[in-house]
């Protein structure tokens, strides 16, 4: 498992952002978006939705990345992990928010300062905890049928959020069967947010499933991501939207991640050795 600074941020850091996530389920959508410098603001369902898959998805995140440290043996790979979810979220989601004005008002303060005291507090831990260590050579494995299924459903579920990237959120709406809807602002940044959300955490599955073979190990980090895609199909399946309700696309998807996991689950064989060894420091050379 994960070691020193990286794993104290680990922890750390999702242990906050677990709470922070939990109360704005609490709260709902509207009254987050005024809490959080938004202004005074009324969602309509839709919006609810999405800010419900946003919490959900954050949460999903950080306990991916907090069971792939007790699984990732090497701190140097970890970081990797980290840096590349990065990318996805805070970097670009807070990139995209910050060239827009919601119920006018720009990106607010409170959110700039925990964007940075997140990546502040990880370039702080990743050099403190990485300094003098080396990454491990890694072994070969022979990937059983969960890391597979990490593999495959991590790449099509990417290349399914990428999709909604490449489209705005009118022409998704559609395309997932909610017939033809025209989107606010809010919603149309929501839609980014889930999807670099989904983007983000696809690559921490794969990212993490190629370190070990342990069944064990591997339901422990697919169990958040599959854990919140229920809760959120069941959020979904309550609601009426635009005169429709929960479209049979997203039952298909999420019956593919389902019923592929269980099966892959039955199937997976556990090798007992681990992609990486235990990182240590750089051995010392004598003259």
């Amino acid at each position: 498992m994960a070691s020193g600074p990286i794993a104290y941020w680990t922890y750390g850091a999702g242990i906050f952002f677990m709470l922070m996530n939990a109360m704005n389920l609490h709260l709902g959508c509207s009254t987050a978006m005024s809490s959080w410098g938004w202004g005074k603001y009324t969602c309509d369902d839709l919006e609810e939705a999405m800010m419900f898959n946003q919490f959900t998805g954050n949460m999903m995140v950080i306990l991916m990345l907090m069971m792939a440290a007790t699984v990732v043996d090497c701190n140097v790979f970890m970081a990797k992990i980290i840096a590349v979810a990065f990318i996805f979220n805070p970097i670009l989601n807070t990139v995209y928010w910050s060239s827009m004005k919601i119920n006018g008002h720009s990106v607010p303060n409170i959110i700039w300062c925990i964007v940075g005291l997140d990546v502040a507090s990880f370039a702080i831990a990743a050099v403190m905890g990485l300094k003098g260590q080396v990454a491990a050579d890694p072994k070969s494995l022979t990937f059983g049928a969960l890391n597979k299924w990490a593999s495959g459903i991590g790449g099509i579920f990417f290349l399914l959020n990428a999709g909604n990237l490449c489209q705005n959120c009118n022409q998704a709406m559609a395309n997932w069967g909610w017939g033809q809807y025209t989107c606010n602002t809010v919603e149309s940044a929501l839609l980014v947010t889930q999807s670099l959300i989904g983007m983000q955490l696809t690559v921490i599955l794969i990212m993490a499933a190629t370190t070990t073979t342990n069944k064990t190990d591997l339901l422990k980090i697919s169990a958040p991501m599959v854990g919140g895609c229920l809760a959120q199909l069941v959020n979904m399946s309550l609601l009426t939207i635009n005169g429709h309700s929960l479209p049979i696309s997203m039952y298909v998807v999420h019956a593919t991640i389902y019923g592929s996991f269980f099966i892959a689950a039955i199937m997976h064989k556990s090798v007992a050795a681990r992609q990486v060894e235990p990182t240590g420091y750089a051995p010392l050379v004598s003259a």
